[in-house]
C-alpha cells in the first residue's frame, strides 16, 4: 500500500532528467554537439534540456537514451515507495475544492452544492477516503440526497451543519456544531447542509466494504471530485440489486452493450435486469460481481442491514468519554472513542490526546488517518534501510500504512499543557478494533 515518490514530484523540474542526461553524456565523453547530431535536437535545445529550461517529450527521451546506451528508465529517478502520505494545511488551502459529482438514474443536478478537498488522493490501496468538505446552505425545495458505500465518519471543524438521512421509516435529522461528530450508514440517501448563510467545514472519512479504494475507483474516484450515487431506499431486495447494477455501470462509464458482452448476455436482457423487470439469476450476479470487482454480498448487505442509521457524539460527550490506552513503550496517549454507539462499524475514530513520550515503534495491521487539531506531532517511520520522519502541525493530515513500524510523539512549547498534541485519529483494521489495544 505505497505512495510513489514520483507522484509527489512538484513538477517536471524536480525529476532531474536534464542533469542525468548531462552526467551520462559527459561520462561517455560526448560533446553537446555530437549528442545533438545523433538525436536530431539542436545544440541550443539540448543545452536547455540539460539545464532544465526546456521540457523533453517521450520520443526525444528515447532517442537520447539510445544514443547514450542507456535504458529510458535509467534516466528517470527511481520511484521509491513510502508507507505514508502527508497533506499540509497550506497545500490543501491552495488547491481549489472539487465539486461532488452525483451519478444516478434519477433526474438531478449536475453537481452537489458541497465541495471536497482530498487528503490522501495519491495513497494507493486505501480502505478509507478522508476529505475536508465545504458544506454550503441549501433550501428545502432544492434538497439533494446522495449516498455512497458504506459508512462515514464526520467531525465538525467550523460552522453548524444539519444532516438529513432518509431511512425506510422516513427522514431523521441531526445537527453538528464545532467539536461534534457523527457516524452514519452513508449508503442511505442523505444531505449535509450549512445551518447558516456561511459555509461550514467538516472532516469526513468514508469507508468501503472489504476492498481498497484507488484514485480511479468508480465510486470514490477523486480525479474530478468524488461521485456519490444513491438516490432512494429500496426495501425490495431484487430492486435494490437492480439499482446497484445500473448505477455501477453508469458510474464506470460503460455502455449496456459493453457490459452485456463482458458477462455473456444480450444487451436487452441486461437492460431488463437493470429495470428490475427480469429476474436476476445468481450465476449472472456472480459474473457481474467479478466484473465490478465487488464481493457478492456488496449487492445484498445494505438492504438486509439493521440498526441505527447514525450516532452523534457532541463535544461535551467527547470530553466525558473514558479514554483508552494502547500498550506502547512508555506512551501515555489517551484515545477517546467517537463512535462506540455504532455497532459493527468498519472504521474506528478516536479523539487522541498525546501525553507522555512514545519511545518504541508501533506496528499493527491496517491503516491510520490522523488530522492534527492542536500542537505538533513528530512522525518517524522505519523503512527497510533507514528511518524517515517529518513534523505535522495543526491542519496537517497523515495517511499511514500501519504495518510499517512507526512512532508518533507530541510536541508542545507550553509546559503547562495537559496534552502535547490533540488529533482526530481514524483506524481501519482487518483484525478489528480490539486488536489495536491488545
Amino acid at each position: 500500500m505505497p505512495v510513489y515518490s514520483s507522484h509527489l514530484a512538484a513538477d517536471y523540474r524536480t525529476l532531474g532528467v536534464g542533469i542525468r542526461i548531462q552526467q551520462e553524456r559527459r561520462a561517455k565523453g560526448f560533446t553537446l554537439r555530437r549528442l545533438s547530431r545523433q538525436v536530431q535536437i539542436s545544440p541550443a535545445q539540448l543545452s536547455n534540456i540539460e539545464n532544465g529550461k526546456a521540457k523533453l517529450n517521450v520520443a526525444q527521451l528515447a532517442r537520447i537514451a539510445g544514443a547514450l546506451g542507456q535504458s529510458v528508465a535509467s534516466l528517470l529517478p527511481r520511484s521509491d515507495e513510502y508507507p505514508y502520505l502527508i497533506a499540509r494545511r497550506e497545500q490543501i488551502a491552495a488547491e481549489r475544492p472539487r465539486p461532488i459529482l452525483p451519478v444516478g438514474a434519477e433526474r438531478q443536478a449536475s453537481r452537489s452544492h458541497n465541495f471536497s478537498s482530498p487528503l490522501a488522493e495519491r495513497f494507493i490501496g486505501k480502505h478509507m477516503v478522508p476529505v475536508l468538505a465545504e458544506i454550503h446552505p441549501l433550501a428545502d425545495e432544492n434538497l439533494q440526497l446522495i449516498g455512497h458505500h458504506r459508512e462515514e465518519f464526520l467531525f465538525a471543524l467550523r460552522g453548524d451543519v444539519e444532516t438529513l438521512i432518509k431511512t425506510n421509516t422516513g427522514f431523521v435529522t441531526a445537527q453538528l456544531h464545532p467539536g461534534d461528530c457523527m457516524y452514519l450508514r452513508s449508503y442511505l440517501p442523505h444531505c449535509h447542509r450549512s445551518m447558516t448563510s456561511e459555509p461550514a467545514q467538516i472532516l469526513s472519512v468514508s469507508y468501503s466494504m472489504r476492498r481498497p479504494i484507488d484514485p480511479e475507483d468508480d465510486e470514490f474516484g477523486e480525479a474530478d471530485g468524488p461521485s456519490f450515487y444513491r438516490r432512494s431506499y429500496r426495501a425490495d431486495v431484487p430492486k435494490e440489486i437492480a439499482e446497484k447494477i445500473a448505477l455501477l455501470r453508469r458510474s464506470s462509464r460503460r455502455t449496456l452493450e459493453d457490459l452485456a458482452r463482458s458477462v455473456g448476455i444480450g444487451s436487452r436482457q441486461l437492460a431488463a435486469v437493470e429495470r428490475g423487470t427480469k429476474a436476476l439469476e445468481l450465476d449472472l450476479l456472480l459474473r457481474l460481481a467479478r466484473e465490478f470487482k465487488r464481493p457478492v454480498d456488496y449487492f445484498l448487505t445494505e438492504t438486509s442491514e439493521a440498526g441505527p442509521s447514525h450516532t452523534v457524539v457532541d463535544r461535551t460527550g467527547v470530553a466525558n468519554t473514558p479514554g483508552r490506552s494502547r500498550k506502547l513503550p512508555r506512551a501515555g496517549h489517551v484515545y477517546r472513542p467517537l463512535a462506540s454507539g455504532f455497532a459493527d462499524r468498519g472504521l474506528h475514530p478516536y479523539y487522541l490526546q498525546m501525553k507522555g513520550t512514545q519511545d518504541g515503534f508501533d506496528q499493527h495491521a491496517g491503516q491510520e488517518f490522523l488530522y492534527v487539531l492542536d500542537g505538533e506531532v513528530e512522525l518517524s517511520v522505519q523503512l527497510r534501510d533507514r528511518v524517515v520522519g517529518d513534523v505535522l502541525k495543526p491542519g496537517d493530515a497523515l495517511f499511514l500504512d500501519a504495518s510499517a513500524p512507526h512512532r508518533l510523539r507530541g510536541r508542545s512549547q507550553n509546559p503547562y499543557a495537559e496534552a502535547s498534541a490533540e488529533l482526530i485519529a481514524v483506524f481501519w483494521s482487518p483484525t478489528g478494533e480490539q486488536a489495536l489495544f491488545d
